[in-house]
């Protein structure tokens, strides 16, 4: 593109109102989320976070909790509960 790193950045962070990365962040915690929500009868939490690219599970928890005011089980537990 022909522009620095910060400028991309700085121009991003214009835009959206986020930075990059945080913006990224949220993208891959609302994936995860949704896929919680629509997980198949075999996949657990852990499998499904492992889909999405996480490694640390504890550290996924508890960012995922600060999001959605919930843990990863319970999301997973409450859209088993509707079927």
């Amino acid at each position: 593109l022909g522009v620095s790193v910060r400028t991309l950045s700085g121009g991003f962070r214009q835009f959206r109102g986020i930075s990059p990365r945080d913006f990224l962040r949220e993208r891959r915690l609302e994936g995860l989320r949704n896929a919680l929500r629509n997980a198949r009868p075999e996949e657990t939490v852990t499998s499904i976070a492992a889909e999405w690219g996480y490694v640390n599970f504890g550290a996924m928890a508890g960012t995922y909790r600060e999001r959605f005011g919930e843990l990863p089980s319970q999301t997973l537990a409450f859209a088993r509960s509707r079927h």
